[in-house]
C-alpha cells in the first residue's frame, strides 16, 4: 500500500498538505503501527483490541480516498485501485480478528521478534 501513497498523494494540492494529505496518510501509517503493537502485547484479547482499531484506522482511510476523490484530487481510477486494496487488508484483518476472538480457541498467533 505504501508505494501507491508515494505514487498518488503527492499530487494532491499543495494546500491540502496539512489536511487531507496529512491525514491520510497519518491514518494510513496507523494500520500497521496498530498491528505491530497488538502483537507485542501478553494477551490474545489485547492483540484483537489492536486489530480493531487498525481496523478504524483503515476504515479513515477508506472515506479520505472517496472524499479525495469526491474532491477531484485523486483521478478516480488510482482511487479505485487503492480502495480495492484497502479492502483486501480489511478482509485479512477481519479474518485475523475472527480467528482471536472465536470462542474457543486459546491459540495465540506467533509474533516474530522485533526487527532490528
Amino acid at each position: 500500500m505504501e508505494d501507491g501513497w508515494k505514487l498518488k498523494v503527492v499530487n494532491f494540492p499543495g494546500h491540502e498538505l496539512y489536511g487531507l494529505t496529512s491525514q491520510l496518510r497519518r491514518a494510513a501509517m496507523s494500520v500497521p503501527m496498530n498491528l505491530v503493537a497488538g502483537a507485542r502485547r501478553r494477551s490474545q484479547s489485547e492483540l484483537a483490541r489492536f486489530i480493531n482499531i487498525a481496523q478504524a484506522s483503515l476504515a479513515e482511510v477508506q472515506y479520505q480516498l472517496k472524499l479525495a476523490e469526491d474532491l477531484r484530487h485523486l483521478p478516480s481510477d488510482h482511487a479505485l485501485a487503492l480502495r480495492a486494496e484497502a479492502d483486501a487488508i480489511s478482509a485479512m484483518l477481519y479474518d485475523l480478528w475472527r480467528s482471536l476472538t472465536r470462542p474457543g480457541n486459546h491459540h495465540r498467533p506467533s509474533t516474530s521478534p522485533t526487527p532490528r
